[in-house]
């Protein structure tokens, strides 16, 4: 008996430009491929910038109190509307 692989990919509906999925399969790219490589880079990208503002929280929230107490350099310059 063979053991049935399960699949981890789901299917999701996106609509897409026709003429540029057209051109893509007419240049040979797998348009499945090309969606999970743009999405995982997203995700990663989106993960990393998380990451980011999580770790410097604590120094953007002092910054932002400094910013509430003190102002912004130049801002007694700057024009009232």
């Amino acid at each position: 008996m063979v053991a049935k692989r399960r699949s981890l990919e789901t299917k999701v509906g996106v609509e897409v430009d026709a003429g540029l999925v057209a051109e893509a399969r007419r240049l040979g790219i797998d348009v499945e491929r090309a969606a999970n490589t743009a999405l995982r880079r997203r995700v990663e990208k989106r993960r990393a910038s998380f990451a980011w503002e999580q770790e410097n929280q604590a120094g953007i929230d002092a910054f932002n109190r400094y910013i509430e107490e003190y102002g912004t350099v130049g801002e007694e310059f700057r024009r009232q509307r």
